[in-house]
């Protein structure tokens, strides 16, 4: 297991978080870290993740806000790397959890969160939209709904609750089978 989970690690942060910050990993050991990560995801996966976390330092450095920053996501290991027994990869700061479990030759990504703040910042004098397509895809929804639909739909969204009791579907988790959210 690497990091001290489920104990969580707060130094530095406003929320606890599991594992080694990648603050406390050398220059090899980082490079590792995110490899592995960069190795779970598709090459645009991964690149959304760097531009979520580029947005973080955007926040620290412009903001002086000590509190974000690259530094401050964490990778943690729970469980023993095995070809045939679940294990699990999680990775995540703020705005970003990913939770990967794998178990043999499949993997899943979940419960996961990718938010971007800011959304829209300027690196190496590009316009960078982290979660943009997403966004756009969102408000087009949102137009093309009628007035009672929007209405009903954003009124009855209660994500708060909904996430909080969704499961992970790892092997362990005594809810294992339960699928969806609940209102």
């Amino acid at each position: 297991m690497l990091g001290d989970w489920p104990t969580a690690n707060s130094s530095g942060t406003f929320v606890p978080r599991a594992g080694l910050s990648l603050k406390e990993l050398n220059t090899a050991q980082r490079s590792a870290a995110l490899a592995l990560v960069s190795s779970a995801l598709s090459r645009k996966g991964f690149e959304k993740v760097e531009q979520i976390m580029e947005g973080d330092e955007v926040l620290k450095i412009e903001g002086n806000k000590p509190i974000f920053g690259k530094d401050l996501y964490y990778i943690s290991i729970p469980g023993k790397p095995s070809e045939k027994d679940p294990w699990m990869l999680q990775f995540g700061g703020h705005h970003l959890a990913l939770n990967i479990t794998i178990a043999g030759e499949r993997g899943v990504l979940t419960p996961t969160l990718t938010g971007a703040q800011p959304a829209l910042y300027t690196s190496n004098g590009k316009t960078v939209r982290p979660l943009g397509q997403e966004g756009d895809k969102t408000l087009a929804l949102l137009n093309a709904l009628d007035e009672t639909s929007k209405e009903t739909g954003i009124s009855e969204l209660q994500a708060s609750r909904s996430c909080a009791r969704a499961r992970t579907g790892r092997q362990d988790d005594p809810a294992r089978g339960f699928e969806g959210f609940t209102k």
